[in-house]
């Protein structure tokens, strides 16, 4: 995605303008005092979100000071933080600024700051609140319940909290040691909002106990190094995310910067491979291109001037996608024509020698034509070059999909607050697409898949008319399509007051294949590893044979893009690149199991694979 252009990049008046601030700190770092007092003291509205607040409604299964971390407990944190996410960007949309209060659980990478980011915006700023160890241990003991620590644990959280600060110095502002405010105000050692906070390392902060090795980012901050100024994120993204719907002339230009830089990049790759033209044909790679693909249109990236060329005038249907602003739009003068025969001749016209086309998309007959409209024109292989380049995905394409698959986790969550004893597949099917476009979705990602009895956990199985029966699997599968992204998530239940033996240890069989395929999930790892990893637990078991041919896929503008996650899959996994892993295992005549969730890759330094699809995966009696 293009930077924020510079005027937008300077460091802001933090009296006066509307941002975006998650408090970071160990337990008894006074993060709920000092939010609670610049969000009533700051010059202009500010609002106070408290993660804690959050979670009370998510709590079942959360991780707790006392018991630690569960099974459950990564997609009950994901859960509250990407609500506080979307909380942050409405009041950013409404020129409100805000305050986020975060719970630390330092040990676990999924608690990191790359998915504050993520949700609120690459604007957001990052304080810690770092007292001494002997403030918050004195903190520490007045708290009561399970919001105490022992002081061996707080110990140890305030050292990690002081290594990763010092070796994260360029990513956080830090408040210097003493005491934050205890709800009278800002207190000795604390730092306005409004005024610029201390660098990391004035006036000193607590020490990392002896012995501790460091961890985190090798990059250490030279002494002449100062902290970056703080990044705003662009402001019609903010708009555009919180309200579902295309944003001003101010996110269009925005989006006409993204659509450039692919274009730019493709026209290097054709270059470097002799062609000073390019036919892009596939629907998919042109509304990646050009922001819209209507029926029959192609896009040629000319040698004077780039054209998306239509049969017929585009029309505004928001399933379509919006056409670059930018982009010159031209359509066929009369019904009929074959707009990548007239996107030929317009190639040659503009002096072009050669022009790549996307030869597995375009068939033989079109190609003849359009060889007999410019003959002197050289026709070459683009191969699956614009394919390529959209196996990674930037933060706008992902924000797509995180939206698409909370809509589908939100049908989904509400069909199985239903009967569904006595209805048929075919009609449960209708009912979760319809509440998928009823939520906001362009429409189903594929035809949505629910087998039950016999029929549950077969891949691509078609709804029938078979009826619910109590003790059935139920297998459901389907996806949400947002501004065209598109994601996939399956989930298995069982139909009565509870499952058999046989379907419990089928189903945990399963759940620990797809656990394995998730945690090999890193940018730098081979595709094939992550399906080996998925797959080696049901071998094992006996179940070589009823397994699916792939563990899992890329997805995006499609529901079936690269890479592919299977035994024979070559290539490595990048940062970015959102997938699928959906094992399962099928046994004719009884039925199966299949649990497929939506992640995107990403490094552990910011917090491993992101699960966009959250719906439980326990084994529900329904």
């Amino acid at each position: 995605m293009p930077s924020v252009p510079p005027a937008a990049a300077t460091a802001p008046d933090p009296a006066t303008t509307t941002l975006a601030v998650l408090l970071i700190g160990p337990a008894g770092a006074g993060k709920t005092s000092v939010a609670k007092y610049w969000a009533d003291h700051r010059r202009v509205p500010t609002a106070h979100i408290s993660l804690d607040d959050v979670r009370e409604w998510v709590r079942s299964g959360f991780a707790d000071p006392q018991t630690g971390w569960n099974e459950n407990s990564e997609a009950q944190y994901r859960l509250a933080r990407r609500t506080c996410g979307f909380s942050a960007r409405n009041f950013l949309a409404n020129g409100i600024s805000c305050i986020l209060d975060d719970a630390v659980f330092p040990d676990r990478p999924v608690v990191g700051l790359g998915g504050w980011k993520r949700h609120v915006g690459p604007g957001l700023l990052p304080v810690v609140l770092l007292p001494g160890l002997d403030i918050v241990l004195e903190r520490n003991a007045q708290r009561s319940g399970n919001r105490r620590l022992t002081d061996e644990e707080v110990a140890r959280i305030h050292g990690r909290m002081a290594e990763l600060v010092r070796l994260r110095a360029p990513d956080h502002r830090q408040l210097p040691a003493g005491r934050t405010g205890d709800g009278e105000g800002p207190g000795r050692g604390s730092v306005p909002l409004d005024s610029e906070p201390a660098r990391p390392g004035e006036r000193g902060g607590a020490s990392r106990p002896p012995g501790r090795r460091a961890t985190g980012p090798t990059r250490r901050r030279t002494p002449r190094e100062q902290p970056p100024a703080p990044r705003l994120a662009h402001p019609a993204a903010h708009s555009a995310l919180s309200s579902g719907a295309p944003g001003g002339s101010s996110y269009a230009r925005f989006m006409s910067q993204v659509y450039a830089a692919r274009r730019t990049r493709l026209r290097e790759r054709c270059n470097a491979g002799g062609s000073a033209a390019a036919l892009v044909s596939r629907p998919a790679n042109v509304r990646y291109l050009a922001g819209a693909a209507p029926r029959g249109a192609v896009l040629l990236l000319g040698k004077t001037e780039d054209l998306l060329i239509c049969s017929t005038p585009p029309d505004d249907r928001p399933a379509d996608g919006r056409p670059d602003d930018a982009l010159p739009v031209r359509a066929l003068p009369g019904p009929g024509g074959d707009a990548a025969v007239a996107a030929a001749g317009l190639a040659a016209a503009q002096g072009a020698e050669s022009l790549a086309t996307e030869d597995h998309h375009l068939t033989v007959v079109r190609h003849r034509a359009m060889r007999s409209v410019a003959p002197r024109l050289r026709l070459s292989d683009l191969g699956q070059a614009v394919e390529q380049l959209r196996v990674v995905k930037d933060e706008e394409e992902i924000s797509c999909l995180r939206i698409g698959a909370e809509i589908a986790d939100q049908a989904l969550g509400e069909l199985l607050e239903s009967i569904l004893v006595g209805r048929t597949e075919r009609h449960l099917a209708l009912e979760l697409e319809r509440r998928l476009v009823d939520h906001g979705a362009d429409g189903p990602a594929f035809p949505t898949s629910v087998g039950t009895g016999p029929n549950s956990g077969r891949r691509g199985h078609r709804p029938t008319d078979r009826r619910v029966e109590e003790g059935d699997f139920l297998s459901v599968c389907l996806g949400a399509t947002y501004r065209g992204y598109r994601c996939e998530i399956g989930r298995t239940f069982v139909i009565g007051t509870s499952p058999a033996d046989w379907q419990i240890e089928l189903y945990d069989l399963v759940f620990a294949a797809q656990r394995a395929g998730r945690e090999a999930l890193a940018p730098g790892a081979a595709c094939r590893d992550v399906d080996r990893a998925a797959r080696q637990a049901l071998d094992s078991a006996g179940y070589a044979e009823n397994l699916p041919a792939l563990t899992g896929h890329g997805v995006g503008l499609e529901i079936d893009e690269d890479p592919q996650l299977a035994p024979a899959a070559m290539g490595k996994l990048d940062a970015c690149v959102p997938v699928t892993v959906e094992p399962g295992v099928h046994l004719p005549g009884r039925g199966g199991v299949r649990i497929d969730d939506t992640l995107v890759v990403r490094p552990e330094a910011d917090g491993g694979p992101e699960l966009l699809t959250i719906t439980t995966k326990e084994l529900l009696a329904l």
